[in-house]
């Protein structure tokens, strides 16, 4: 299947650095159509959000505030804040592999204790790679992009959960609640 060629040279960088690109949701869309590309996409939203929904092949970091911390003071790398299936993901990329991180929703870098920001820094200051900050978040890409979007069904899930959970008998006598509970 042909593809269009996605031009990285001429998305700007609005960071303050020349090492760390801003891509809009429209120009993330056309990386990840171009098959040519290789990308890894670092996704910041804490892990329920990302659980629910997230852009389909992304890696989840976690957002604790000792991890950051951690990342700040140079204690931990940048693949040790990603979840064990990102990390091997993240440890096999290629040199020329671009790497695209996001958050929910934001449309500058200016929280310096965010783990957006934490992972951004760390990769600009180490990596050979393309570093991107995805501006307007998961949330616009959500919005343009729907079809990018992996959603867990959590309602479904919950629910055939909660339909396997034994049931208790209605009674007044506690004598003959114990034994369902065992």
């Amino acid at each position: 299947m042909a593809s269009s060629t996605c031009d990285i040279t001429s998305m700007s960088s609005h960071t303050g650095t020349s090492r760390i690109g801003v891509l809009s949701p429209s120009e993330l869309n056309c990386l990840i159509k171009d098959e040519q590309k290789k990308m890894i996409i670092i996704d910041t939203r804490p892990g329920l959000e990302y659980d629910i929904s997230h852009i389909h092949n992304s890696i989840r970091a976690a957002t604790g505030s000792f991890l950051i911390r951690r990342l700040k003071r140079g204690k931990a790398t940048v693949a040790e804040v990603l979840s064990d299936s990102g990390r091997v993901i993240f440890e096999a990329r290629s040199p020329d592999s671009i790497i695209v991180v996001l958050d929910n929703s934001s449309t500058k870098l200016i929280d310096v204790d965010s783990m957006l920001y934490q992972i951004i820094v760390k990769l600009s200051e180490s990596e050979k790679n393309s570093v991107f900050f995805l501006c307007g978040g998961f949330s616009a890409v959500k919005q343009s992009f729907p079809d990018l979007v992996f959603k867990t069904d959590i309602v479904h899930t919950l629910g055939h959960q909660l339909r396997q959970q034994p049931v208790i008998p209605e009674t007044s006598s506690i004598s003959q609640i114990l034994p369902n509970l065992f």
